[in-house]
């Protein structure tokens, strides 16, 4: 277990997550839609595989 997370990772999702929440309560974009989390944790994370 080798791995750890950048500062600027927690940062992005955190933001992301954010927007997500506010998203549900106001917006209503198709953002926060799970395939969307996914795909965008996957890029921030680098494996968009997993």
């Amino acid at each position: 277990m080798g791995t750890s997370i950048a500062l600027w990772q927690v940062i992005v999702l955190t933001i992301y997550s954010m927007y997500q929440i506010m998203d549900e309560l106001t917006l209503q974009t198709s953002l926060s839609q799970p395939v969307w989390a996914g795909l965008i944790a996957g890029l921030v994370m680098g494996d968009v595989k997993t």
